[in-house]
């Protein structure tokens, strides 16, 4: 009848109670030891799961290595998203690159398609306008394609060093 802790699911459990409802990673624990996570968790530190799924006390300021890899995931995925919309160049000229300027481009490489001869003026990303012809625009059409696929390769590779880290030092070495 002693006191179990789940890593996986957070949880104490006594097998009077619980019965065959304690996870298989339970791990017994002593009543000395639980009163004392319990006194630390109101203390302010949180229970985390140490060395064989044995609970300890931890600041809350110091995140484990799967946090950090999990904001370090979704700090990649931000400044993806940054690099797709922050504009790419084609021809020597910055051309926006946000949704609606995407649209725009597709919308102008259709009409070149249908049209060999079609001409059109374009405001560029720092607001200068220039000319661009039917073979102009499917240039830009696929600029603004690699340009994407280039930012989402580039995230993929960090993602994937993220994922291979083991160390605090070697996450925070990740950056964009």
């Amino acid at each position: 009848m002693g006191i179990l802790y789940s890593a996986e699911t957070g949880g104490f459990y006594l097998t009077r109670v619980h019965g065959d409802s304690i996870p298989q990673d339970a791990v017994n624990i002593t009543a000395d030891e639980h009163v004392s996570l319990l006194s630390g968790m109101s203390s302010g530190l949180r229970i985390v799961p140490g060395d064989g799924g044995v609970p300890l006390l931890q600041s809350p300021d110091e995140a484990s290595i799967d946090e950090l890899r999990g904001r370090k995931m979704l700090e990649i995925e931000q400044a993806r998203d940054a690099a797709i919309v922050g504009g790419f160049d084609f021809n020597g000229t910055r051309f926006d690159s946000d949704a609606k300027s995407i649209q725009r481009i597709n919308g102008a490489v259709t009409l070149s398609l249908l049209n060999p001869a079609f001409e059109t003026d374009w405001i560029t990303f720092d607001n200068s306008l220039v000319t661009l012809n039917a073979t102009q625009l499917a240039g830009l059409g696929v600029a603004a394609g690699l340009h994407e696929k280039a930012q989402i390769f580039r995230a993929r590779q960090l993602k994937d060093q993220a994922l291979a880290a083991t160390t605090r030092e070697q996450l925070a070495a990740i950056t964009w």
